[in-house]
C-alpha cells in the first residue's frame, strides 16, 4: 500500500464568525492558524482520503459538495472522500459554501492532490495509550434527580455524580515509508472547547499535531513525522472535572496553556507507544457509507411552539440590550427568558422539530485499509457510542469519528433522558434510543467490511 500526506491553510479573515456558542464572535487575533490535513491511502486499485477540517462543523450539503468538487479534481469516489472536523469552538463553521468557504472547498481539493502526489509506499502499525486526567463526562445526576451540563460554581453543593465516564485511550496510526516523513494519525476524544474568546485557534488537536511533529522529527532517517488528528466520540465529556469545584481551581482550568496541556498529555501517551506500535495488514483499501434511519423527536404541541418563538424572540432581545450595555451576551439572553417555562435550547429544537420531517435519512461513512477501519458519525456521538463500537468491531484498529461528512447535532444515550434534561439532551432532535441505534448500525457496518475484507492467512 501508499500513503501521501498534505497540509494546507484555511484561516479566515478577521471578522468571521466563530461557531460553537449561541452569540457573534467575529475573529479579531490569530492564536495559531486553521488548516486541512489530508492523509490518501491507495493499493493500486482504489484510493481514499482521510481528512481533517480545523473547523467547528460542516452540513452534510456543504461535505457533499465538497466530496464531489474533490472527486472531480482527483479522481477519487465522493464516497471514499471521509471529511471530519475536529470542532474546536475557535474556528469557522461550514453551515454554507459562500464567501471564504468555498475557498475552503477548493483548499480541501487541493490537499487532497498534494496528498496524492505525495503517495509512497508505506507500512502500517497500530498503537494505544491512556491519556489520564484531561477529559472529563460534562453531564451530571444533580441530587434532585435532574441531569445538568456543565453545571456552574453554585452548583457546586448540588452534584451527584457525572452520568459515565470519559474514554482515556489514545489511539495511533503510524505508516512508515519508504523514502518519506513517517505519517502518524491520532484518535482521541473530547470537546475542543477549552479556550473560549474571539481568537481563531485549532484548540488541543491542533496541538498534538504540533507537538508529535516536533517531539519525534527525528524519526524516519531525520525526514520527521506529519500528524493527523481525529477527534472522536466526544458529545458528552469537556476539559474540566466538575465534581472538584470546591477545590476552587475551576477558573484554572481553561484557556491556551490548559489547551497545550491536554495536548501534551495525550502526546506524552503516544510517544511511550510510538517506537513498538504493533504491524498490522494493510493490503486492501475499502469504503462505504451507510444510511441509517432515524426517527425524530416528539414534535412539538401549538402552545409549546407559540411559546418557542416567544423564547427566541426575547432572547434575541436581551442579547442586544446587553451588548448595547456593555455586558455579557449571554447573560442578557438568558435574563430575558428567565420566566419562561423553558430556555432558549428546548426553544430552538421546537421551531426546528415544527419545521422537519418524521424521519430522518443519516449517513455513517467508513474507509479503511487492512485491519484498519475508520467510522464516522455525522454529528456529536456520546463517549459510550465510540466506547461500544470501537470495543465491538472485529478490526485490529477502529477509529470512531465525530462530524464526519455532517453535523447534525448530538446523539445523547439513553440514560440522560429525564423529566429534566441536560442541554444535550434538550437540544437533539432525534428520538430517545438513537445513540444505541448508532452504536449497532456502526457495529454492523464494520462487521460488513471485515466479511468483504479479509485478512490474508498468514503464510
Amino acid at each position: 500500500m501508499k500513503a501521501g500526506f498534505a497540509r494546507l491553510d484555511i484561516t479566515p479573515p478577521f471578522g468571521t464568525n466563530l461557531v460553537g456558542y449561541f452569540h457573534q464572535r467575529p475573529a479579531d487575533d490569530i492564536i495559531t492558524p486553521l488548516y486541512v490535513n489530508a492523509v490518501v491511502v491507495d493499493d493500486g486499485e482504489r484510493r481514499a482520503a482521510l481528512i481533517t477540517l480545523d473547523a467547528e462543523g460542516a452540513t452534510a450539503e456543504c461535505t457533499a459538495t465538497i466530496r464531489e468538487y474533490t472527486s472531480e479534481m482527483t479522481g477519487l469516489d465522493p464516497d471514499s472522500i471521509f471529511i471530519s472536523c475536529i470542532h474546536t469552538h475557535q474556528g469557522i463553521g461550514l453551515y454554507s459554501l459562500n464567501g471564504f468557504n468555498n475557498i475552503v472547498k477548493t483548499r480541501v481539493a487541493d490537499a487532497v492532490q498534494l496528498a496524492i502526489y505525495d503517495l509512497h509506499e508505506a507500512k502500517a502499525y497500530v498503537a494505544r495509550a491512556e491519556a489520564k486526567g484531561v477529559a472529563f463526562i460534562r453531564l451530571y445526576r444533580m441530587k434532585d434527580g435532574s441531569t445538568k451540563t456543565n453545571p456552574g460554581m453554585p452548583s457546586k453543593d448540588k452534584v451527584l455524580a457525572p452520568i459515565g465516564t470519559p474514554d482515556e485511550t489514545a489511539q495511533l496510526i503510524k505508516f512508515k515509508r519508504e523514502g518519506a516523513s513517517d505519517i502518524a494519525i491520532v484518535n482521541f476524544q473530547m470537546h475542543p472547547d477549552v479556550i473560549g474568546g474571539t481568537k481563531i485557534c485549532h484548540d488541543w488537536p491542533g496541538f498534538v499535531r504540533t507537538y508529535l511533529e516536533a517531539a519525534l522529527n527525528d524519526e524516519a532517517d531525520g525526514k520527521g513525522v506529519k500528524a493527523i488528528c481525529f477527534n472522536g466520540a466526544q458529545g458528552d465529556t469537556a476539559h474540566i472535572d466538575r465534581t472538584r469545584l470546591s477545590e476552587g481551581i475551576l477558573p484554572k482550568w481553561g484557556g491556551v496553556a490548559h489547551s497545550k496541556h491536554i495536548a501534551r498529555v495525550i502526546v506524552g501517551a503516544l510517544i511511550g507507544a510510538y517506537t513498538y506500535a504493533k504491524e498490522v495488514n494493510s493490503d486492501k483499501v475499502f469504503y462505504k457509507r451507510q444510511p441509517v434511519i432515524i426517527n425524530s423527536a416528539t414534535k412539538p404541541t401549538p402552545e409549546q411552539l407559540e411559546i418557542a418563538y416567544k423564547v427566541r424572540d426575547a432572547y434575541n432581545a436581551g442579547v442586544e440590550k446587553a451588548k448595547a450595555e456593555g455586558r455579557s451576551e449571554w447573560d442578557g439572553g438568558n435574563e430575558a427568558v428567565k420566566d419562561f417555562p423553558f430556555g432558549l435550547v428546548p426553544a430552538r429544537r421546537f421551531i426546528s422539530l415544527s419545521k422537519e420531517p418524521d424521519t430522518y435519512t443519516l449517513y455513517l461513512s467508513s474507509v479503511g485499509f487492512g485491519d484498519v477501519c475508520f467510522v464516522g458519525f455525522p454529528g456529536e456521538p456520546f463517549t459510550e457510542i465510540g466506547r461500544q463500537t470501537k470495543a465491538r468491531s472485529p478490526f485490529e484498529m477502529t477509529f470512531t469519528c465525530c462530524m464526519t461528512n455532517g453535523q447534525e447535532g448530538y446523539f445523547p444515550m439513553k440514560e440522560v433522558f429525564g423529566e429534566v434534561n441536560g442541554y444535550e439532551a434538550s437540544a437533539t432532535r432525534f428520538e430517545v434510543g438513537t445513540a444505541e441505534k448508532f452504536i449497532e448500525a456502526a457495529v454492523a457496518l464494520t462487521e460488513e467490511l471485515k466479511a468483504e475484507n479479509p485478512t490474508p492467512a498468514a503464510e
